[in-house]
């Protein structure tokens, strides 16, 4: 018995030894890797981020006044460039603007909000060289941030500022403009004489070639700020470097907030009718022009169509009223409501009232009347005229050359 079962094993071994050596190859393999084990290779969805806002339109805003000949001098061209989203802007974005040869670089004028979609518009003053007889362009890198932004309200995200190809292409199909130097002749004569016989004529004789300093004095009630009155002035830097820009030389120079200057009388500017018959009462310093407040709630105003300010040329001066200030004071804006309006804050009058100082009258006074007709977009509110700032018009910027040339 034990015989036959060693020999049933010694004859089983063999076949054992192959069947073992065959399982361990063919787990192994030749390069001794191990064989991979299947795995799943289905991964989980990630939402992918939607893109960033993107420009959907550009398009143009304004016309040449005579369009046969194009934009010429001092003309504005106003483009608009609309976003897929509600946006904003901070720092200082420009845009490229194309003239022949060489680049100009519109400005952000405003930024207008909307529900899904955003519109930021460009201006670009058109200056005397300027020329481009076969049309303006804009390429598709024009936006430039300048170190500023333009994001997305909703997700605080910059947006992409690339115009694209097609708008681009459509821009130079429809942006057929000319704009040609304005030559400089002009008789400067009747300006002269018109600003000789008005009330500011003796401003004339203080021009030195040194700019005009218009400073505001702290007449105003208490709880105007001196950031308030700050505001107010603002745009009379804004006017000297409009004019330094077309003239090449400074007229004006916005000045300082100042106290009520030593040797004014009591209530000086409490009496509209008293200041008016001798303004000479408030001191003021040769080449100052002063901005304050009339504490007088006289019904002249009305009769005056509730103006805001009234000019005083005759001293240098211009004042904001009680009676139609006063209006506009409330709990949530003690200065200056209406921040946009040509009458509030941000707005032309003080640039319209300093224009009367330098000799410059309404376009439709009677016949006769002593001063320098101002352009009537000088007249308007500046949601008319195209600024939101203030508006003296490059007509009424050139008439300066000859009140006030350069010395």
């Amino acid at each position: 018995m034990k015989i036959a079962t060693s020999r049933i094993l010694i004859a089983f071994l063999p076949v054992f030894s192959a069947l073992l050596i065959t399982l361990v190859a063919s787990q192994c393999g030749s390069s001794n890797t191990p064989a991979a084990t299947p795995q799943n290779t289905t991964s989980p969805t990630v939402p992918s981020e939607p893109p960033p806002a993107r420009v959907q339109d550009v398009y143009f805003s304004s016309y040449p006044d005579n369009p046969p000949l194009g934009y010429l001098d001092g003309e504005s061209i106003v483009i608009d460039v609309r976003f897929t989203d509600t946006i904003d802007v901070s720092g200082y974005p420009k845009l490229r603007v194309e003239i022949g040869d060489r680049a100009g670089y519109a400005t952000v004028d405003y930024v207008h909000f909307a529900d899904g979609f955003g519109d930021v518009r460009f201006k670009y003053r058109v200056l005397y060289d300027d020329h481009d007889a076969d049309g303006i362009s804009i390429e598709d890198d024009a936006i430039e941030l300048n170190e500023g932004r333009i994001f997305s309200l909703d997700d605080e995200r910059d947006v992409d500022p690339s115009l694209g190809r097609h708008i681009v292409e459509n821009l130079r199909a429809h942006s057929i403009r000319k704009t040609t130097p304005m030559p400089d002749i002009r008789d400067c004569s009747i300006e002269r004489r018109e600003v000789r016989r008005h009330p500011a004529g003796w401003i004339v004789d203080e021009w030195d070639g040194t700019p005009f300093r218009v400073d505001m004095i702290r007449s105003f009630p208490s709880f105007v700020s001196d950031d308030d009155l700050e505001e107010l002035l603002e745009p009379i830097g804004t006017m000297a470097d409009d004019i330094e820009d077309h003239l090449g030389y400074r007229i004006l120079e916005k000045g300082d907030l100042i106290p009520v200057p030593a040797g004014a009388p009591a209530g000086w500017n409490t009496d509209y009718h008293r200041y008016s018959e001798n303004p000479s009462m408030l001191p003021r310093k040769r080449g100052q022009l002063l901005a304050f407040y009339m504490d007088d709630d006289s019904s002249f105003w009305d009769h005056r169509g509730g103006a805001p300010m009234v000019a005083f040329p005759a001293a240098g001066t211009t004042s904001y009223n009680r009676r139609t200030m006063g209006k506009w004071w409330n709990d949530q804006d003690t200065c200056c409501v209406h921040r946009y309006n040509g009458n509030g804050r941000r707005g032309h009058t003080l640039v319209h009232e300093v224009a009367h100082l330098l000799g410059f009258e309404h376009p439709d006074v009677p016949f006769g009347t002593p001063g320098v007709r101002m352009a009537w977009g000088s007249t308007i509110a500046p949601w008319l005229s195209g600024s939101k700032v203030h508006y003296f018009p490059p007509k009424d910027i050139e008439v300066l050359k000859c009140i006030f040339p350069k010395r």
